[in-house]
């Protein structure tokens, strides 16, 4: 089973008042979950440094629905965010081998991250990795279901409510 956990964010990047979104959704994985769903279509690892939950995205979201998307023809520049690259393999990483290991951030960027640039805080690759970051950190999800006795293990199962109620009781946020 794959799980992806997407939290509705609207205030926590900044207040959003665009024509073109108004929140921010914060995507996070769990990679077993990813690798187990890989199947034949891709080669998926999780290297040993990787404990936790990870970033899947943060995407610009208007009401309940995704995107806007790919709002200008602005290209990933790994460069740009090269001090960032130590924190973003552990917590923001391409889990998919048989892929380059920035096509996740190349893929995040140019569909949301490049809508993102009208907030000071996402205003950039730099901020906008930077941020996604920062919240991983604010929301260790890992740790915010173990408080609720929600635990990775093979032979457990816990509804979709018990998941929603850990992290809204956390968090404040829907999931």
């Amino acid at each position: 089973m794959m799980w992806i956990l997407v939290t509705w964010l609207p205030t926590v990047v900044a207040s959003v008042g665009t024509s073109e979104y108004d929140h921010f959704t914060f995507a996070q994985s769990w990679p077993p979950g990813v690798c187990a769903l890989a199947g034949e279509v891709h080669s998926c690892q999780v290297d040993r440094n990787i404990t936790t939950w990870t970033i899947h995205g943060l995407w610009p979201t208007n009401g309940s629905h995704e995107g806007p998307y790919h709002c200008s023809e602005e290209p990933f520049d790994e460069n740009q965010i090269a001090s960032l690259k130590n924190e973003l393999l552990i917590y923001w990483p391409n889990l998919f081998k048989d892929t380059e290991a920035d096509r996740l951030w190349d893929h995040e960027w140019t569909k949301h991250g490049v809508c993102a640039k009208d907030v000071p805080a996402t205003n950039g690759e730099y901020n906008y990795f930077s941020k996604g970051l920062e919240l991983n950190r604010k929301y260790p999800l890992l740790q915010i279901l173990e408080v609720a006795g929600i635990t990775p293990n093979k032979t457990t199962y816990y509804t979709i409510g018990q998941v929603h109620d850990a992290v809204k009781n956390t968090t404040g946020f829907y999931v």
